[in-house]
């Protein structure tokens, strides 16, 4: 299959880049030549991409936002298609490239309603601030706000973290990252569920859901953050986005909210990093390492610090966000080359079923 064709770069791989003439801006050209009869409608050359599996997200020649689903879960069905010209196949001839709008829910859908609309609305809350989808993992303790770890807000009651953050001691409390006023509300957590096979030796498996006690309002400052439904790709450049300085929040006579008197995260550290393949890291990781994980470096620091449960995102020019990685969940920072996250689009399922 062919993308483009390469006519300058030193090596392939992650790490060095190259330029190519990429082929689909030459199609139409490409069927005068080849097809001097073609017409749109009924003689359409129908391409079929094997890397886009069904629930990945794929773009469509219209440019509105699309996903990977067969024929029958899409409301538009062939004669539509058809009739516009307008057939995207993915993997197979049974899946096809469907606008988001015109997704049919229902109990077999491969992921949940909420996860599969989030970049439509998210695009429409106009987000102010990249770290409106983040929150504060702790517990409260003699009126203290202990956090732990970073959370992911993916629902209107549900957040994504890593098992490790979790933990046997399970965290009570949620404070969103994004403060827009003198007190900050706090969420009371109903349900922790950790992944049935999470493995603390390897690391494996190191996801979780917090479920709580009432919804969030959305708005530009407070929004969630889109899963990366790609199984095969992952964007090279991504976003890390690290806690910096640990410290605890003193709990105000309201339960709901505290004052805040500096002492708290000091900064949300947004670094850039590399996706690497896991075959390059596998040569000095000690665990086997598995496809449901991700591996990644620092972009430019030769050495990566794992710190309190970093995680992996793919920022769109639109404000969109996309969570694509959460890595194991350390105390103090640790110094290594690479990284390992679990891989978000491996658990999009699991997800889907438990929101």
């Amino acid at each position: 299959m062919v993308y483009g064709l390469s006519y300058l770069g030193r090596e392939c791989g992650f790490g060095e880049h190259s330029i190519a003439i990429g082929v689909a801006s030459h199609a139409e050209w490409m069927k005068s030549v080849l097809f001097p009869n073609y017409r749109k409608s009924q003689d359409t050359m129908q391409f079929i991409d094997p890397d886009f599996q069904e629930g990945d997200s794929c773009n469509r020649a219209d440019g509105r936002a699309a996903r990977c689903v067969s024929v029958s879960m899409c409301s538009r069905g062939w004669n539509r298609f058809l009739l516009e010209g307008t057939i995207q196949l993915c993997a197979t001839s049974s899946l096809v490239c469907c606008p988001l709008n015109d997704i049919v829910d229902g109990e077999t859908s491969f992921t949940h309603p909420q996860l599969v609309r989030c970049p439509n609305l998210v695009e429409n809350l106009r987000p102010k601030s990249p770290s409106g989808s983040l929150v504060f993992v702790g517990r409260i303790i003699s009126n203290t706000l202990e956090i732990r770890c970073l959370g992911t807000i993916i629902a209107e009651q549900i957040i994504l973290t890593s098992a490790s953050c979790a933990g046997d001691d399970k965290p009570t409390t949620v404070q969103p990252v994004v403060n827009t006023t003198t007190t900050q509300k706090i969420y009371r957590v109903e349900a922790v569920l950790v992944h049935h096979a999470y493995n603390a030796t390897d690391g494996t498996n190191d996801i979780a859901l917090i479920r709580l006690k009432e919804t969030f309002v959305w708005g530009s400052n407070l929004f969630p953050s889109c899963l990366w439904m790609n199984a095969t790709h992952v964007p090279l450049l991504l976003s890390l986005i690290s806690p910096i300085n640990e410290k605890t929040l003193h709990v105000s006579s309201n339960e709901d909210r505290y004052f805040h008197v500096g002492t708290e995260f000091e900064r949300i550290l947004n670094a850039s990093a590399l996706a690497m393949f896991n075959s390059d890291c596998q040569r000095t990781h000690m665990y086997d390492i598995q496809d449901t994980q991700l591996c990644a470096r620092d972009r430019i620091r030769n050495f990566t610090c794992d710190t309190v449960s970093d995680q992996l995102r793919y920022d769109r020019a639109n404000g969109v966000s996309y969570l694509v990685g959460l890595s194991t969940n350390f105390a103090h920072c640790q110094h290594s080359y690479y990284k390992m996250f679990t891989r978000i689009s491996s658990f999009v399922s699991w997800i889907g079923r438990n929101i």
